[in-house]
């Protein structure tokens, strides 16, 4: 009888545990008229005897690897910068936009294996690409020079063409993670500091899963008490700087990362710099395209404006800034094409709101200038009779009275 509830399990995993239960004791009955019928909770008691590790056998051969012997890598001997890891953790916070819009933002982390020292980090409001992977590297990169080697996620966008030329350039060793098993990844594990304690004290923490949902999650939207993405920003470099500098670590005994670099450093190792212009290309930092509104184009929940952007209304055009110097940003178009050097915009504040006022003016006003520049210039190229003509050409003449159809009787 348990060695059926045990068959029964294993040979229907993806089934839940209480059909499991009603499907036993559907056929009990007709296998064992004899027996008196076991209870649903003694029939479930048994279906949660069946070991965990058959189960994922069942499940299949991935499923297993968790439950196995893995090789335990000491990465106290390396060097700083002899290994850096990268990955995304998808964050457990609520932001807002600048209209007050609820979104939960993913973040790109740079890590250093021997120090566990927190290097970079890029904020990313819609999906994770190439451009994000670059500008976290570049973040530790100017700080904390070239690594040796990168140990990266297996996913499409860190496999891309763009990344692996910007990886050639800098002489960086390339490492793939091993797809769908977190132990090989030990930023995987360091990850769990953001849900203990950096997002639990913030505004807008979800929590990790539904169970964990904090019931004032839904207050804080309503009320606008989320924080935007700069304030986030602000928050994560604060705890970051923490964690390096102040907070011990149990894989490095007991010592902040800062102080295993700079123990280092005391004998006498040097971080390789990287070369000025091939670190160039990857200091600027590019958007995914963007449609072109009325009043211009929103990069990290603020507007930028040019007069020339009036005549790409509609389009997906591509912002390219510096994010140390957020007043203005570089459009092209997505093949790279210089557009317009775009200003962020001066947003107004209630009954204060003359310098917004002022701005836009202008610049509606130069927006009407080259909108009518560029009709002036359209129409000096040709002659209005040709385009009258043109169409006159095309035009059916109207039934008038001297060609209007005779009835007959």
């Amino acid at each position: 009888m348990k060695a059926f509830i045990h068959a029964l399990r294993l040979h229907n995993v993806d089934l839940p545990k209480r059909r499991i239960v009603k499907a036993f004791l559907a056929v009990f009955d007709g296998k064992w008229p004899d027996h008196k019928k076991p209870s649903e909770k003694t029939v479930l008691r048994e279906i949660g005897r069946v070991p965990v590790a058959a189960v994922a056998q069942a499940t299949g051969p991935k499923a297993l690897d968790k439950h196995l012997p893995h090789v335990q890598r000491d990465w106290s001997s390396l060097p700083p910068n002899a290994c850096w890891f990268v990955d995304t953790r998808k964050m457990d916070t609520m932001l807002q936009d600048d209209r007050g819009k609820p979104w939960r933002p993913s973040v790109v982390f740079v890590m250093d294996a021997a120090t566990r020292e927190w290097l970079g980090f890029d904020i990313c409001a819609g999906a994770v690409n190439a451009d994000s992977i670059c500008r976290a590297l570049r973040m530790a990169m100017e700080k904390f020079g070239l690594p040796e080697e990168l140990c990266r996620d297996n996913g499409k966008d860190y496999r891309s063409r763009q990344l692996d030329a910007v990886l050639a350039m800098l002489d960086v060793a390339v490492t793939n993670d091993t797809p769908y098993n977190a132990r090989a990844k030990a930023i995987e594990s360091a990850f769990n500091v953001f849900g203990h304690e950096f997002e639990p004290a913030l505004p807008g923490y979800t929590g990790r899963d539904a169970k964990r949902k904090p019931e004032g999650l839904q207050r804080q939207i309503d009320r606008g008490e989320l924080l935007t993405f700069h304030e986030y920003g602000e928050r994560l470099v604060e705890f970051l700087t923490y964690c390096n500098l102040e907070r011990p670590h149990g894989g490095i005994d007991g010592k902040t990362p800062a102080q295993v670099r700079e123990e280092w450093r005391a004998k006498g190792w040097l971080p390789r710099q990287p070369d000025a212009e091939t670190f160039a290309q990857i200091t600027l930092h590019r958007t995914d395209p963007l449609t072109v509104r009325g009043d211009g184009v929103r990069v990290a929940g603020q507007r930028y404006y040019s007069p020339e952007l009036v005549m790409h209304s509609g389009e997906k055009l591509v912002a390219v800034y510096r994010p140390e110097d957020m007043a203005g940003i570089t459009v092209v178009t997505p093949s790279g094409r210089f557009v317009c050097e775009a200003q962020a915009t001066v947003r107004a504040i209630h009954g204060q709101g003359m310098e917004a006022l002022k701005q836009t003016q202008r610049y509606k006003k130069a927006a009407k200038q080259r909108v009518a520049q560029h009709i002036g210039d359209v129409m000096a190229l040709t002659d209005e009779q040709e385009l009258a003509d043109a169409v006159a050409a095309t035009t059916k003449p109207r039934p008038g009275p001297q060609n209007m159809p005779v009835k007959r009787d």
